[in-house]
């Protein structure tokens, strides 16, 4: 089973913070597409590419509908296949670093 094409939304080019986020997820996809995925993975995939095609919601709410399904993409494989992108626990280090010191700042 392969993975679905995830279609250009109206405006996303014309947005330069959307249009990264869209490239990033296309990104994620294509390098999954070289990849032999258990068909389990493939349908939850699929069905967060077809969410993203069907929807017509706001480019603020596209962008944060963006980035919820790429990360569930992610956890996803990590947990069942075991596999992350590039950079992946770097990333996770420095946002799990921040978030203590912004609790601080909060009850402080």
């Amino acid at each position: 089973m392969d993975i679905i094409e995830l279609k250009e939304k109206d405006g996303i080019s014309e947005n330069v913070k959307l249009n990264k986020i869209y490239l990033r997820f296309l990104d994620l996809l294509n390098e999954l597409r070289k990849k032999e995925l258990p068909i389990k993975i493939t349908e939850i995939i699929n069905q967060d590419v077809n969410e993203l095609n069907s929807t017509s919601v706001e480019e603020k709410r596209l962008k944060n509908l963006f980035k919820k399904k790429q990360e569930k993409i992610i956890q996803l494989l990590e947990k069942e296949l075991k596999i992350v992108p590039k950079n992946y626990y770097c990333i996770l280090r420095r946002k799990r670093a921040s978030s203590p010191a912004k609790e601080n700042q909060e009850s402080g």
